[in-house]
């Protein structure tokens, strides 16, 4: 099935007061993902701004949760996702999956398997996303063999040592859904200030987001 790419941005408090009415009118971006959560207590002070910013102004939402293997259980880092989850998202609206940010080493593949079966628990929620690299897919994550066909991939790839270029990261499965090309896109003129150096993470997908879309 063809696909035409469309174009998003990863964003979290980092990146300052977002003006999303303003990203809408004046870039092509089409979909964002907020962090709202991370270990297993900090919430991002942002993340209700932003989703409900980006579910105003039409651009498909999402949400993600940095995970830190060392501050605590998978099963309670998914209870603290899950709270944000419901406080942030809104009932009835269509969202991105719910995604975990791994990017720790070991132990990977369970502390990812024991993570989404705890917040499918938790929410009754199947289809989610792992954000992190190919090269940690193959390596800590003991690739794709224990992954049901709910569990999405977001790849980050921005090209240094691959060649990648955007929507083409070099590890690339039909898993794969949201390519990660640049962690240095410029917006401030276009409503995003931007991280401490005015960077701001660039999306892109590699197949129709719609596919893999969840009805909150």
């Amino acid at each position: 099935m063809s696909h035409d790419p469309i174009k998003g941005v990863d964003v979290a408090s980092l990146q300052g007061t977002i003006n999303w009415s303003i990203v809408k009118s004046s870039t092509d971006i089409k979909f964002g993902i907020t962090r709202v959560s991370r270990g297993l207590a900090e919430v991002d002070t942002a993340a209700q701004a932003n989703y409900a910013g980006m579910y105003q102004n039409a651009i498909l939402p999402g949400i993600y949760h940095r995970a830190f293997v060392e501050m605590g259980s998978p099963e309670k880092q998914a209870l603290h996702f899950a709270t944000q989850f419901a406080r942030v998202t809104f009932k009835g609206d269509m969202m991105l999956p719910p995604a975990l940010d791994y990017e720790d080493q070991k132990p990977g593949q369970e502390f990812c398997q024991r993570f989404i079966d705890a917040f499918r628990g938790y929410t009754g929620v199947e289809d989610m996303m792992i954000y992190t690299s190919g090269s940690f897919v193959e390596t800590w994550l003991g690739g794709e063999s224990w992954m049901d066909n709910k569990i999405h991939l977001w790849i980050a790839d921005y090209g240094t040592f691959t060649g990648a270029t955007p929507g083409f990261p070099k590890y690339k499965t039909d898993r794969v859904y949201i390519h990660q090309y640049s962690a240095s896109l410029k917006l401030g003129a276009n409503g995003i200030p931007g991280n401490s150096s005015g960077n701001t993470d660039g999306d892109v997908s590699t197949k129709n987001l719609h596919e893999i879309a969840i009805r909150r």
